[in-house]
Order: structure tokens, then C-alpha cells, then sequence
């Protein structure tokens, strides 16, 4: 996860990939690109690739994933919307908000969630920003343009910004 040894999962017919969200249950990566306008699909290797629905003129950015249901933003229509992950149809949620913007990121916190790796559970592993399990351990990161310190642990000279959080309850 600190970006040793990499796998690539898709490389073909992909221009602008925004989002990416896994469904833990079955296995499954979905990802939008804004440019191909499309929302796609696969298993965790890559393999079974497929296009779950193509949604026009909004440049899909973010998504998440709940239940059966995906939920996208688009950075030209403020608002959330919900798609069946097994048939692709959209059903009306939060589809015009206004007051919602331009969704730069959309996490979903479900009451059954995955174990995370002890190493980064206590403490975020004593790493200062980010802590990224490894098969031997964890390595520590920091954002764009802040470097590590030498005791691998502390990024300092960082800008940290203010997020807006949308706590919705009904995601039914």
C-alpha cells in the first residue's frame, strides 16, 4: 500500500479516472473517468472488466459505494447520485443540491466496516499523516509537495486543509 511493488489493474480505455471505490463484500473495484463518461468495473486483478453505465455531460469525479448502490458527484451538476450496481439505472438522491457544490471527495462510513491493519490502527502507526500498512510493517507518507523527515515518521511543512463534511443518515 506505500507503493512498493505496484499492480496495475486497468490500462486500456482510460482517460481520466476519478473515483475509485471497493465493494469489500464481493470484490469488486468500480471507478468513474470523466472523460469517457463512464462508470466501470472490475475484480480486484483486473480481470472481468466492465462498463456498468455511461452518464453524459456531467465529468463524473467522485464515488462511493453502500450496500447496492453506488453514489457519484459530477463536477458540472452539484449533488449526489445513487446507481444500482447491478443493473446501472440511477434512482433519485440528492440529485440537485446546489448548496452541495462541486464535490471534490465523497467517503461513505457504514456501521459494518473492514478490519484496518493494527499497525495503523493504534496511534496511525506513529506516522504524522499517513500511515500505509506493508506486508513487513507500514511506511509513513505526507501530502503532495511535503517531504518525510529522516525519522520516517514526521512530515513537516505542510498546509492542512478544512474538509466539509455531509452526514446523510437515509442511504436507502
Amino acid at each position: 500500500m506505500d507503493g512498493t511493488n505496484t499492480t496495475y489493474i486497468a490500462t486500456k480505455d482510460l482517460t481520466l479516472p476519478n473515483g475509485l471505490a471497493i465493494d469489500f463484500s464481493t470484490n469488486i473495484l468500480y471507478w468513474v473517468d470523466g472523460i469517457t463518461d463512464r462508470v466501470e468495473f472490475s475484480n480486484l486483478d483486473g480481470g472481468n472488466r466492465q462498463v456498468l453505465t455511461t452518464i453524459t455531460d456531467e465529468f463524473l469525479y467522485t464515488i462511493g459505494i453502500h450496500g447496492k448502490y453506488l453514489y457519484y458527484s459530477g463536477w458540472n451538476r452539484p449533488g449526489i447520485t445513487k446507481i444500482n450496481k447491478t443493473t446501472g439505472s440511477t434512482v433519485p438522491f440528492m440529485s440537485q443540491h446546489p448548496e452541495l457544490g462541486r464535490l471534490g471527495r465523497m467517503d461513505i462510513y457504514a456501521d459494518d466496516s473492514i478490519d484496518v491493519s493494527p499497525i495503523c490502527s493504534i496511534n496511525n502507526g506513529r506516522c504524522s499523516t499517513f500511515c500505509f500498512p506493508t506486508p513487513l510493517g507500514r511506511t509513513c507518507g505526507c501530502q503532495d509537495n511535503v517531504q518525510l523527515q529522516s525519522d520516517q515518521l514526521t512530515c513537516e511543512g505542510g498546509v492542512i486543509f478544512n474538509h466539509i463534511y455531509i452526514l446523510y443518515h437515509e442511504l436507502k
